[in-house]
């Protein structure tokens, strides 16, 4: 287990301890991880995604986990949501 991974997974346990009554399930917890994925893919330039693997491999690659597609399919969804109210 690499140091981003060790990190990563310490962040995420303190942030759902900590505002446990925020979170519907646990991939809430991710939401802001993606969206900081999002935002770095648009600051280099990808305006569009080809798929949602493209996601996933900026998202191993930052944090040193390997998310399952179809919770990063859900966690988008949730972004979008928000994004519409």
């Amino acid at each position: 287990m690499n140091k981003n991974t060790i990190i990563t997974y310490s962040f995420l346990v303190f942030i759902y301890e900590s505002q446990k009554k925020d979170f519907n399930d646990l991939s809430d917890v991710f939401i802001p991880l993606i969206k900081r994925v999002l935002s770095k893919m648009y600051s280099e330039g990808h305006v569009k995604g080809e798929s949602i693997s493209e996601i996933k491999e900026k998202f191993d690659s930052l944090y040193g986990l390997n998310i399952p597609y179809p919770i990063i399919r859900k966690i988008l969804e949730k972004i979008e949501n928000s994004e519409k109210r």
